[in-house]
């Protein structure tokens, strides 16, 4: 059905308890044989969503690896950004990343850290890992191996303003963010051969 995320979203609102269990089923028949990947994910979320929901967090966790998150990160942060001016300033790490140096923050001085892990859904905790964290940008490094050079999809789920680079160059600049859907930011790269 072409309104299969639609209708996974739906299932997800509000649900009882009873619902939760008997959508197990239903969950990993669309992850495992639906013919288009963006049903198979966002049924995986839904799976996942569900398992938290009902207290298994290890069974959530257990399908995390088949959705291909990136799950190690170094961030940087929190530059000013106060009434929005953050996003086309260009800050150190849009000149050079340098993880064995500091640099100038808005109070301190700011250094490279990694990340200690990602959530049990995957994401990435930004303002858990920042401060301040209200009116303010962080930078996310992380690094893709390719065996061959190849055209890739670089997918984001996020609700704020965004902007990636891939080796250098800039990929993606999204100010305004509707919401933050499952791979609500999506844009072709090229990934070359080793480490990107």
């Amino acid at each position: 059905d072409p309104l299969t995320e639609l209708y996974l979203w739906e299932m997800n609102v509000d649900p009882t308890r009873a619902e939760l269990e008997a959508n197990i089923a239903l969950y990993d028949a669309i992850r495992t044989g639906h013919p288009r990947p963006s049903a198979r994910a966002a049924a995986t979320m839904a799976q996942m969503r569900a398992w938290m929901r009902l207290g298994q967090p290890a069974e959530a966790r257990r399908l995390l690896p088949s959705l291909g998150f990136i799950d190690r990160w170094a961030i940087l942060g929190a530059f000013d950004n106060e009434a929005g001016k953050g996003f086309l300033t260009a800050f150190p790490p849009e000149k050079k990343i340098d993880f064995d140096r500091a640099v100038d923050g808005p109070l301190v001085p700011l250094r490279w850290r990694e990340l200690p892990r990602v959530t049990d859904l995957g994401a990435v905790p930004i303002a858990d890992a920042v401060w301040p964290r209200d009116a303010a940008v962080a930078y996310l490094a992380t690094w893709v191996h390719a065996d061959a050079a190849v055209d890739a999809r670089l997918r984001m789920t996020t609700g704020d303003a965004t902007r990636a680079w891939l080796n250098g160059g800039l990929v993606l600049s999204e100010e305004r963010i509707d919401s933050g859907d499952l791979d609500n930011l999506v844009v072709p790269v090229r990934l070359q051969s080793g480490w990107n």
